[in-house]
Order: structure tokens, then sequence, then C-alpha cells
């Protein structure tokens, strides 16, 4: 499947801390694979869909009024890495769609 492995990393990077560091903890790490018919599972379940045939997912009649899910991250463009990283997340989110 997709993973942002093949983008600023070389390897699977679950967690938040790197294995090098002294309070990692492998027990409390998990990996979760990128599923995107899993994920459009679970925003089916929550109530997002694509009801107006956008390739978008939208908010439920009474929340936002229908509108499209929007995201906004924001990333330092100075370095390289945090902008490919950004980048490989976007593109996961639209396939998701998610804008």
């Amino acid at each position: 499947g997709d993973s942002l492995v093949k983008g600023p990393f070389t390897a699977i990077y679950p967690g938040g801390l790197s294995s090098g560091t002294s309070f990692y903890d492998r027990k409390s790490t998990v990996y979760y694979p990128f599923d995107l018919e899993g994920a459009k599972a679970e925003l089916a379940k929550a109530g997002l869909k694509d009801t107006d045939g956008d390739g978008f997912v939208n908010f439920p009649a009474g929340t936002a009024g229908g509108k499209n899910v929007e995201i906004v991250m924001l990333v330092n463009n100075d370095y390289t890495t945090d902008k490919s990283l950004a980048e490989g997340v976007v593109a996961q989110m639209e396939k998701l769609g998610l804008r």
C-alpha cells in the first residue's frame, strides 16, 4: 500500500519518539498502516460522506451546512523534509476525500 516511507524517510517510523531515546517504549508504540478503504469506512461511520459528488467528504447537513470537510495544516517551508512530509500527508488525505 501507500506509505509516507516512500517520501523523506527510509523506514517505517511509528510513534513520536525515536527508538534511540531513553523515553522510547516499544510496547506503547502502535503502527497503523495506510488503509484507504478502512479510513473511508471510519469517516462514513462518523457521518462524513461525499454528498455532492465533488470527491470530498461533507459534514452532515446539520453540521457546517453540509460543507466539505477541510483541514488546515501549517508547515514550515524552510525545511525540505517538513515540506515533503506535509505534501505526502496532503496526498493521502485527498485520496481519502479530505480537503
